[in-house]
């Protein structure tokens, strides 16, 4: 009788265990720009008067709340074609109202807002309220000026109203017109354990395999690698030992769904993030040093795959010093199946899927590490603002965050759950743009 209450027991603890682990991930909140045109597709503007609305329909994909809508516009001083250009250089602003609503462009006012706009650039709107949105049901974007003159830009790709009827109104009725205006709004949604752990296997599918330039001395790790919660020692504590940094190998991957690329027109995606964090960073040009710094957060690879057909790579991209590249499936010069190799240069940590690495050189090949090394581990972060709040602990500002799973390296609750935000003047891989927009030119 003894032996069977304490078996009991022990399933219970296992089991309060596993629950524990499920709930960690049971569900994550996620954020996109969701584009009904992109600046890639643009191909003309209309010039609307004082008073002149124009609309935008769209039905959304999935159910989720939206706070904020954006217009890809500029003020025009009431001129158009060659007399537009050759007023260029007088700027100024128009104000716009912006709607949104339910069934139609004068149906149900959901919420509003307004915004000032000058040169030509996308102008986010925050809205009165946040609105959600369900899949079975047509909205409209709606947006006027009651005072100034001002331009919105569209697509025609002869598929007109891709997401739904745009439409004019400038006599007191609406006309249909027969192109995508570019707008965007941006929506918030979760996601259950289920489609956690489907993404999860799509990662690991396109998960890439790393070929380090020869003299590579920081491989990529985990921040607290050396069990100490005070990152400002980590190169300090980086071993010399080759096969000891090797062991320490560390993949952040995050993952965005409903991705685009503006600059691409590219989307909807699912944009899967591959980070890397570095100790240590050295950029030299012509040979001489030029910058270094302690700590390296770099976005070494996302993977573009289509929304709906994922077997289908729709876009790569791979980062250089800040800058996000553009590459297409084909430009990976080594790929095993679904795995491409990404090419690290050994001071700055630059990367792409080839050994012509925009701004550096390659002084030829090290140690490769394949997709499948047991050694390399990942770590799934999963929230879009997965920083719940911050706080100071002698001196130092951490981030809450409880939403991961994986190869994390702590040794008690604090090293778990409280992740170093401070690294000098690196910002951490969540607190860039990238992050949460993956589409960006930029990290």
């Amino acid at each position: 009788m003894r032996r069977i209450s304490f078996l009991i027991l022990i399933v219970a603890i296992l089991a309060i265990q596993y629950i524990s682990l499920v709930q960690a991930v049971s569900n994550a909140t996620l954020k996109t720009w969701y584009y009904l045109g992109m600046k890639a597709e643009l191909q003309d503007y209309l010039n609307l008067g004082p008073g002149d609305k124009v609309c935008q329909g769209f039905k959304p994909p999935r159910s989720w709340t939206v706070d904020k809508i954006s217009l890809y516009a500029e003020y025009s001083a009431g001129v158009e074609g060659v007399e537009k250009e050759k007023n260029i250089t007088i700027q100024s602003v128009s104000y716009i109202y912006v709607e949104l609503r339910e069934g139609g462009p004068d149906g149900t006012l959901l919420a509003y807002g307004t915004v000032y706009i000058g040169y030509l650039d996308w102008y986010d709107v925050q809205l009165s309220s946040q609105v959600t949105l369900s899949p079975d049901k047509w909205y409209y974007i709606v947006a006027y000026s009651p005072y100034d003159s001002w331009n919105i830009y569209y697509h025609y790709d002869g598929q007109p109203n891709n997401d739904g009827p745009a439409g004019i109104n400038r006599f007191g009725y609406w006309e249909s017109l027969s192109v995508d205006l570019l707008t965007r709004y941006h929506a918030t949604y979760t996601i259950d354990s289920t489609r956690i752990q489907q993404l999860k296997t799509l990662a690991q599918t396109y998960k890439p395999s790393l070929r380090f330039e020869t003299g590579m001395i920081y491989f990529p790790c985990d921040f607290y690698y050396d069990l100490d919660i005070d990152v400002d020692n980590n190169t300090d504590n980086y071993p010399s030992e080759e096969w000891k940094k090797l062991e320490k190998l560390r993949v952040f991957i995050h993952i965005e769904e409903y991705s685009f690329s503006d600059e691409d027109g590219i989307g909807p995606a699912i944009a899967i993030e591959y980070w890397f964090y570095y100790v240590y960073n050295i950029y030299y040009i012509g040979g001489s040093l030029t910058y270094e710094h302690p700590h390296d957060w770099e976005l070494h690879l996302v993977v573009f795959v289509d929304q709906y057909d994922t077997s289908n790579v729709v876009l790569l991209k791979t980062g250089v010093h800040g800058g996000l590249y553009s590459r297409s499936w084909e430009d990976a010069i080594e790929r095993s199946g679904t795995h491409v190799t990404v090419f690290i240069v050994h001071d700055s940590h630059a990367a792409d899927i080839d050994r012509d690495i925009p701004k550096e050189g390659w002084d030829g090949d090290g140690v490769f590490i394949s997709y499948d090394d047991s050694r390399y581990k990942e770590i799934y972060v999963w929230d879009s603002e997965p920083c719940e709040y911050e706080d100071t602990f002698n001196g130092e500002v951490y981030c809450r965050i409880t939403n991961w799973e994986g190869a994390h390296v702590y040794w008690d609750t604090f090293s778990q759950y409280w992740w170093a935000k401070d690294y000098g003047s690196v910002s951490v891989a969540w607190h860039k743009d990238a992050w949460d927009e993956p589409g960006v030119t930029y990290y």
